[in-house]
């Protein structure tokens, strides 16, 4: 960080998965004693920087999740209830029984 003429320069560098990424942030402070100011521009980098981690962390929802489970049931109730453990929509999915 880098404060001169009212302006508060940050070097933001993070490696998420080996993708390294390097941003530069800017804020207007008028007083570098302003604990209230301050408190916001670290809200704003908590934001950012969990923001990066987001993007590292997408799902591609364009591709199909598969999960396989072998599951034996004693009686049909079974079977419900793993789905409701689940939450499975089970509209396009295939359920073997053994």
């Amino acid at each position: 960080m880098d404060y001169q003429d009212e302006k508060l320069n940050i070097y933001l560098k993070t490696n998420f998965k080996n993708n390294k990424v390097s941003k530069n942030i800017s804020h207007k402070i008028s007083n570098i004693n302003d604990d209230l100011a301050l408190n916001e521009i670290l809200k704003d980098l908590k934001l950012r920087i969990t923001d990066l981690w987001k993007e590292e962390n997408l799902v591609n929802l364009l591709m199909p999740l598969s999960i396989k489970v072998k599951f034996e049931q004693a009686n049909i109730q079974d079977l419900n209830n793993l789905r409701n453990t689940f939450k499975l929509n089970i509209a396009n999915q295939f359920i073997s029984f053994i």
